[in-house]
């Protein structure tokens, strides 16, 4: 029964992000004209070989909701069979240091301080810990937990201390939380199902490369800010930079707050993208049957889009 329920559970998942993965292909021949299988666009059927805007909208939309929501569910199911072992819980203190990025996989939970030593504590089901591998490759702290088929429900936490963090590698049904890290620069790489959470992260440059099932939430203070969004991701992101640039496609979510100079904003596939903005040049590219929401106040824009995309700028104000 058990194994079922991970099988069910890892197919879900797969689904989410093999679907997501071909949805650009999907607009790419919807726009140019060619019929779409019925088969993947279910209530099409009886459409003629050339869809109306109003109908690919309608259709990819469902399809991108189904996808995210799908996702979503994938990530909560994934949390609730990692909720825990219900046996007597222990701590163990590891001699790591020398590291200043962190790669975790598996189904631990990170929880990152800024300070001057080093520090690395894992806490879990006595029986637990066992499964759970780290180690110092190359400055990285690699932190695994290799769980058989026979044990589920596993819940691991680690404690890490580091005087400077420069970039988390994220994936499985991983997270990494955090509260405030000042570095040189920061990069964020989250896959699979995995979480990134954090006060604030103050650097030169910010760079963030999500996919999968993710989910990320913080305030970033930078110089420069890099997203590159794909798969079903969903974030909430507060960015202070001089320069913004934000790739987003797939069926991600996103909501961002942006205070600079310029933010450069590419969105395709059918995703959604709610942006607001104070800064000076707002250019934005919307492609696909994807849908921004533009609000706040900019100098100049240059806006445009293509395909069946859409793009509200009812909030958007110049100064």
């Amino acid at each position: 029964m058990k194994r079922n329920i991970l099988l069910c559970l890892v197919a879900l998942l797969g689904w989410g992000i093999w679907t997501s993965c071909h949805i650009d292909n999907l607009l790419e021949r919807a726009d140019g004209g060619e019929k779409v299988p019925d088969k993947v666009l279910n209530g099409l059927q009886d459409a003629p070989g050339r869809f109306s805007e109003a109908t690919v909208i309608s259709g990819l939309s469902g399809l991108a909701d189904l996808v995210r929501n799908g996702g979503q569910r994938s990530l909560r199911a994934a949390e609730s069979a990692t909720s825990g072992w219900g046996g007597k819980t222990v701590s163990q203190t590891y001699r790591l240091e020398g590291f200043n990025e962190i790669e975790c996989s598996g189904v631990a939970q990170i929880y990152f301080t800024q300070g001057d030593r080093y520090s690395v504590k894992a806490t879990a089901d006595e029986k637990l810990l066992k499964y759970l591998k780290m180690k110092v490759s190359d400055g990285v702290l690699v932190v695994e937990t290799k769980i058989n088929r026979g044990v589920n429900n596993a819940k691991i936490r680690v404690d890490v201390t580091a005087p400077h963090l420069k970039g988390v590698e994220i994936s499985g049904v991983s997270g990494f939380h955090a509260a405030n890290i000042v570095a040189d620069d920061f990069e964020v790489e989250l896959s699979g199902v995995s979480v990134c959470e954090f006060s604030t992260i103050k650097c030169r440059t910010f760079s963030g490369e999500l996919s999968g099932v993710g989910k990320i939430s913080g305030r970033v203070a930078a110089r420069k800010a890099e997203l590159d969004v794909s798969g079903t991701c969903k974030g909430t992101l507060d960015i202070a930079a001089d320069v913004l640039s934000l790739e987003q496609s797939g069926a991600a979510k996103m909501e961002v707050n942006f205070k600079g100079r310029l933010a450069k904003v590419e969105n395709s596939g059918a995703g959604y993208l709610n942006l607001r903005v104070n800064s000076d040049l707002l250019e934005v590219e919307n492609s696909g049957v994807s849908r921004i929401k533009l609000s706040g106040v900019a100098a100049r824009t240059k806006i445009s889009r293509s395909g069946m995309s859409k793009i509200d700028t009812d909030a958007l104000k110049k100064r």
